[in-house]
């Protein structure tokens, strides 16, 4: 198994990807370890712009990642829009790379580079045509603005696409999406809350982690 599909395994057997944004990179390494020892095998590390240079400390942070976290834990890209980007990604040793939008140029270079890719999507036609270029699972995006009732109704007819829920994802609507068809949840700042990273609370992060993924799963919590 590569690392790709490997990284799909790990998302689609946890529910859950955990999104590190805007978290300073000194305060990298503890955040994600504290997310791994809750029980997250997913983790998304997010570019700041296309631009090489700002995404010098992402590929860096990427790297440390993989070299010490455990070998079950996917580390991934997120806002990846270039294909200098995907191999940015891919040279620091992600397996999986996520998007805000479908770019077939740059879920063909995923594939090349055998990392799985998640395009974000919002109409049936984007979803499918995410699908279709081979993204490994496709990005619901913004899913707490379409709401529960469109994800339902966009997989009456569309049954059995892989969407993961991203954007306004929480506590209280993680497994709903879950039970609504979707076969996992991406969740930013309601799980790495910025206020528990600058204060460097490590062990409330980990039983965060802990019960997101619980919600997600439908094994108890809110």
């Amino acid at each position: 198994m590569g690392p790709g599909e490997a990284a799909r395994q790990a998302i689609l057997q946890t529910r859950l990807v955990a999104i590190l944004r805007h978290v300073p990179t000194p305060l990298v390494g503890g955040v994600a370890q504290a997310l791994a020892a809750g029980g997250v095998r997913a983790l998304e590390v997010t570019f700041p712009s296309p631009h090489a240079d700002a995404g010098r400390d992402t590929a860096s942070a990427i790297g440390h990642l993989v070299r010490t976290l455990p070998g079950e834990v996917a580390v991934g890209a997120g806002t990846v829009l270039t294909v200098d980007q995907v191999e940015q990604a891919a040279q620091a040793g992600a397996s999986f790379i996520v998007s805000p939008n479908t770019d077939q140029r740059v879920i063909a270079r995923a594939s090349e580079l055998g990392l799985a890719a998640l395009p974000g999507a919002a109409t049936a036609t984007e979803c499918l045509a995410a699908h279709a270029a081979g993204a490994s699972l496709v990005k619901l995006f913004p899913a707490g603005s379409l709401g529960l009732g469109y994800v339902k109704d966009l997989l009456q007819p569309l049954a059995g696409l892989p969407l993961v829920a991203v954007g306004g994802v929480n506590l209280d609507n993680a497994h709903q999406f879950i039970q609504a068809g979707c076969v996992a949840v991406g969740v930013g700042g309601s799980l790495v809350d910025q206020r528990l990273v600058q204060a460097q609370e490590f062990g409330q992060l980990r039983a965060n982690a802990a019960e997101f993924l619980r919600v997600a799963q439908g094994l108890g919590g809110k």
